[in-house]
């Protein structure tokens, strides 16, 4: 099985799939579609990726039952891992900033929190108890 496909990256492509109960991520390169690098994800259950958007590093995330994350290098190299606790839901969304020096990971314990990309420390990290609906007269800004 082939959960996803991120495009993100200009000049590769990354497919994460299952094979024998291991995690794997295929790197392409998209001029040709010839596989570039195949390695093995430190996860029981990858969820998602997201490269970052100077497509120097991959960010994988585990299942939704477990926080953990990992940044891999697109030839295969792991920078980090991180795990916040255990036994509880864990991440829920992932997001670089425009320039890739950080990076906000949700969860659901209500918390975000923010990393750089050298130390890959907690920079900060935000509580927010209260959800946002469409009626709440927020202004959200998003950006891609």
């Amino acid at each position: 099985p082939i959960p996803c496909v991120p495009w993100q990256s200009r000049r590769a492509a990354s497919i994460n799939a299952e094979y024998m109960g291991k995690d794997y991520i295929g790197i392409y390169y998209t001029e040709t579609w010839e596989l570039v690098k195949t390695f093995e994800a430190a996860t029981s259950d990858l969820v998602d990726l997201k490269w970052s958007p100077d497509d120097r590093v991959i960010c994988i995330w585990d299942s939704s039952l477990d926080y953990k994350f990992l940044v891999y290098t697109p030839d295969g190299r792991k920078v980090t891992q991180y795990s916040a606790y255990q036994n509880a839901l864990g991440i829920k969304s992932v997001a670089w900033s425009p320039s890739s020096q950080f990076l906000s990971v949700g969860s659901y314990d209500e918390e975000v929190r923010v990393f750089n990309n050298i130390t890959w420390k907690i920079l900060g990290e935000y509580q927010h108890k209260t959800p946002i609906t469409d009626a709440s007269r927020a202004h959200v800004h998003h950006s891609r």
